[in-house]
């Protein structure tokens, strides 16, 4: 239960970010005073003058936000689903584009010059509101940060004392819903179906897995059998090994 909240929590608070990316990208198609436009600063020769152009690329910011508003939805569903590594991926990937707005934005100021008789190039100005760009990037480096250390912590966990403990209650109980065997294992629930899944593929214990109800059933006088059959294995090989050294 507690990875459910925990995954649902990740999302929302995926999706207020896209809200924000999404805003920026109509508001730099519709008003070049915000967010991550460039302002070429350019002197009329004729004039004696000097003016300002502001450079968005705003086709390109439109048609990779709608892009990217969608890689970021599928990054949610990852994380809900608690499959953080394809999680992750999809956030990188949603950052590179982002990114590359950015960079496109970039290139088309410094390239450009309307008229290079008449006009000068001087430089480029931001304004302070460019750094409003950054904010969603902090905030999603240190998500997907926390989120590869969970995982790294995950996957660092002792699996076989896990396992150990799902074949003793195999022997225990008919069944049991994968949030009971969480709570007496002290694991997160999705993590508990993906062993149970294995456990089950590599015949390591006699059960099935239901997933609309997410119930485990156990043959439960079989894997007692089993597990009587690997201690008689066990206390033969002991008996042999004692007896050799006594020899």
């Amino acid at each position: 239960m507690l990875s459910k909240i925990r995954n649902v929590v990740i999302a929302y608070i995926f999706f207020i970010v896209i809200i924000f990316f999404n805003l920026s990208y109509f508001s730099e198609s519709t008003n070049p005073s915000v967010f991550g436009h460039f302002k070429v600063i350019l002197e009329d020769e004729s004039l004696a003058s000097i003016i300002e152009y502001s450079i968005s690329g705003a086709n390109l910011f439109f048609a990779t936000g709608l892009i990217e508003l969608l890689i970021f939805a599928i990054s949610c569903f990852f994380f809900y689903r608690y499959q953080i590594n394809k999680g992750i991926i999809s956030v990188i990937i949603g950052i590179f584009i982002h990114t590359g707005n950015y960079i496109y934005a970039f290139f088309n100021a410094i390239n450009f010059n309307p008229d290079p008789n008449r006009y000068i190039f001087i430089g480029l100005r931001l304004k302070p509101q460019f750094l409003i760009i950054f904010i969603p990037y902090l905030v999603l480096f240190s998500m997907i940060t926390y989120l590869a250390i969970t995982k790294y912590r995950e996957n660092n966990r002792n699996i076989s004392q896990i396992k150990k403990t799902i074949l003793y209650l195999s022997t225990k109980y008919p069944e049991l819903e994968i949030r009971e065997i969480a709570e007496k294992s002290g694991e997160y629930p999705d993590l508990i179906i993906e062993i149970v899944k294995k456990m089950i593929e590599d015949n390591e214990i006699y059960a099935e897995y239901f997933g609309k109800s997410k119930m485990v059933a156990f043959d439960k006088q079989a894997n007692i059998n089993e597990i009587n059959s690997l201690m008689e294995i066990y206390n033969q090989w002991e008996t042999n090994e004692i007896g050799k050294k006594t020899k």
